[in-house]
């Protein structure tokens, strides 16, 4: 049987056996040739032919796609230390520290309700974040230029509303000033008016006074002319002629229990 080297002498091999072992001998799995062969996937590392196929297994510039966004296929190590930092489909614990695992692009909705996240101190401007205390200390220092243009805006919102408010208001005391005057205005005539009807009131009075006097002197005189009581008989001269005659006619005048009577 014809004898032969190992054709990876070399590289280091130092085998040498029959032409008819020689495949066996090269065999990348049950070979045991020992020359150093490179990574076929370019990491710069030798291995034994029957070492290789371990090493492809968990070399890191082995071609891999990312399990997570199943979008990206680049070598094992760039997916893995890479690509995952900022793939929006890979896992990643809650930065609150409630112990959740959220996919990237999901945290921002995970924080709306998770139970140990805050609201930004600038949420009064109109921010709208909210995170953990932790991620909220590096969130305020990442955005302070934008929170100061968000409290600028707020101020020049807060001042122009206070603008049409303090015309509103100046408006209005204006309305009322006027109001005030024209009540007063109306007080002042009606104080008028009420002397006046006073001074009327006053001269009514004096004639009802003078009225009352006249009717005293009136009633004594007339009490003193007339009984005041119903007499017993009334006699009448000249019944018959009076009967006859178209005028009118009365009794005597009398009085009742205060009251001028006559028949």
């Amino acid at each position: 049987e014809l004898k032969v080297k190992c054709p990876k002498q070399n590289l280091g091999c130092l085998w040498q056996g029959e032409l008819g072992t020689l495949e066996k001998h090269l065999d990348p799995v049950h070979g045991d040739c020992t020359a150093d062969v490179p990574c076929k996937y370019n990491c710069g590392r030798k291995f034994p032919v029957g070492s290789l196929d371990d090493h492809y297994r968990t070399c890191d510039k082995r071609p891999y796609t990312c399990g997570h966004c199943l979008g990206f296929s680049s070598t094992y190590a760039e997916v893995t230390g890479v690509h995952c930092l900022t793939c929006p489909r890979y896992p990643i614990r809650c930065p609150n520290g409630c112990l959740a695992m959220i996919q990237r692009r999901n945290i921002q909705k995970h924080n709306s309700k998770c139970r140990l996240a805050v609201n930004c101190r600038y949420e009064f401007a109109g921010c709208t974040t909210k995170l953990g205390q932790s991620a909220m200390e590096q969130h305020l220092q990442e955005n302070t230029a934008q929170h100061l243009g968000m409290v600028e805006e707020a101020y020049r919102r807060l001042t122009l509303a206070c603008d049409r408010d303090a015309d509103k208001y100046r408006e209005e005391v204006r309305s009322k000033d006027q109001e005030i005057r024209r009540l007063q205005d109306k007080l002042k005539h009606s104080n008028q008016h009420s002397k006046t009807l006073e001074r009327e009131v006053k001269s009514l009075e004096n004639e009802m006074e003078e009225l009352k006097e006249e009717l005293d002197e009136y009633d004594d005189s007339d009490s003193d002319n007339f009984p005041t009581t119903l007499p017993k008989q009334l006699v009448l001269n000249d019944f018959y002629d009076l009967q006859e005659s178209e005028e009118k006619w009365y009794s005597p005048p009398f009085y009742v229990e205060g009251y001028k009577l006559c028949l």
